[in-house]
């Protein structure tokens, strides 16, 4: 007979590692997953329900983010948006469908694993993507790269001297291997973890080197000053000794990267700058590298169309007055830009004291000095670098990345359920 708990565990892992191995794709085994799950939650519900605990903050929390969608989907109706219904999945649905999800694992105890499960995922991810990088620039000769179904050489764009690759993951690398810094730099003082957060920390580096994404690499450059500040922040006390030895370590990855691999930092760098260009750069191939001067163009077009409607916007899924590329159904890579347009300044600001909350209840429980702060601490520097690449790329138009934006508030609720107070006195539960 087949343990119930470890059952729950499989499908657990099996979800948590396709919304990282491939976001927005594979859909129909995700469906599959989710719906099981909402049944198991719904059951666990109700036989629970007279001792089910919800932290009041997180509930407010989502209510009001759902009620604005609702909201400013109607606002969308009311416009005669072509398409007013395209994100009421991703703002209405999908949230409730989390809030759920936050609730059972909480009250159930599976927090824990659910990190595990993540971290495990994200190293799987990060090992195949890097595997696929040697396939195709010929270091590995005896993988097919067929056999890699949901990675693309990227041949496009800025000629860097080797062969770029594109993964949807790329979006949750620049969640976890920031996360893993900071665990590295405050937590670890097994031997064996430290060596093993060294290795995905390089391995994510090397990941963000050939995906040629600008957003990846600015992530890395801010990760350090976003610890340093967070840490002042929330008292967190940083092993300076370990931040010299990442500074040594990095510089001699460098040296590694351009003598056996070949890496032409000069190129890379001249494809970062060129992401905040407002003309084409063109490589010695005459291959076109359009994406800083589209941005732009999409950067005057929001906000001339925001303009007409300042303080209630256009209403979801509102599309511009000229949009750019294939801004349709209201997804731009300009993000921030796009929510200030379809929801005006009300919305905007809506959104932006939801994240401020996210961040002071979060230093608030840190601050503590309780068995979360760690987990807590981290996930913060991910959290803040994910939503810094957010702005340009519509990373949370997706059910799967949308647990970036939700796992702070799960870490809250944990607080608060194991306790009989609120997180502000939180003092026992292990994460670890």
């Amino acid at each position: 007979m087949i343990d119930k708990f470890n059952l729950l565990k499989f499908l657990i892992f099996s979800l948590i590692f396709l919304m990282i191995f491939a976001p927005a794709q594979m859909m129909k085994m995700k469906i599959a997953l989710v719906v099981i799950f909402m049944v198991i939650s719904i059951l666990y519900l109700i036989k629970h329900r007279s001792t089910i605990k919800i932290h009041p903050g997180v509930f407010k929390w989502f209510y009001i983010y759902t009620t604005a969608s609702a909201i400013f989907t109607f606002i969308s109706i009311y416009n005669n948006n072509p398409q007013p219904l395209n994100l009421f999945g991703v703002y209405f649905i999908y949230p409730i469908i989390y809030f759920i999800f936050i609730i059972v694992i909480s009250n159930s105890q599976y927090f824990e694993y659910v990190i595990k499960a993540s971290i495990a995922s994200f190293s799987i991810t990060l090992i195949y993507n890097i595997v696929y990088v040697f396939v195709i620039n010929g270091y590995i000769g005896f993988i097919p790269k067929n056999i890699f179904f949901n990675i693309n050489e990227n041949i496009g764009g800025m000629d860097l001297g080797f062969i770029k690759y594109s993964s949807e993951s790329i979006s949750y690398f620049i969640f976890f291997v920031p996360m893993i810094l900071a665990t590295y730099l405050i937590r670890e003082k097994n031997t064996k973890r430290k060596n093993m957060y060294l290795i995905l920390m390089f391995l994510g580096v090397l990941s963000a080197v050939f995906s040629g994404r600008t957003a990846f690499i600015i992530t890395l450059i801010i990760t350090p000053m976003v610890i340093i500040f967070l840490a002042y922040k929330s008292k967190i006390l940083i092993d300076k000794r370990k931040l010299m030895l990442i500074v040594f370590y990095s510089l001699l990855f460098i040296v590694l990267l351009v003598t056996f691999l070949g890496v032409d930092f000069k190129l890379l760098f001249e494809k970062v700058s060129g992401s905040f260009s407002s003309e084409n750069i063109i490589n010695n191939s005459g291959i076109i590298d359009s994406g800083g001067s589209i941005r732009i163009n999409q950067f005057k077009d929001l906000i001339k169309t925001w303009t007409y409607k300042p303080l209630l916007g256009w209403g979801d899924a509102a599309i511009s007055i000229n949009p750019t590329r294939n801004d349709l159904g209201g997804i731009y890579e300009l993000s921030y830009l796009a929510l200030l347009m379809q929801r005006g300044l009300v919305g905007s600001l809506i959104f932006l004291l939801q994240i401020i909350w996210i961040y002071v209840e979060g230093i608030k429980l840190i601050k503590l000095n309780n068995n979360l702060k760690i987990i807590c601490f981290t996930v913060l520097v991910g959290f803040s670098t994910f939503m810094f690449s957010n702005a340009t790329n519509p990373y949370l138009y997706s059910f799967d990345r949308l647990l970036i934006l939700f796992l702070p508030l799960l870490i809250l609720q944990v607080a608060y359920v194991n306790t009989n107070i609120e997180c502000e006195k939180v003092k026992v539960y292990s994460a670890e």
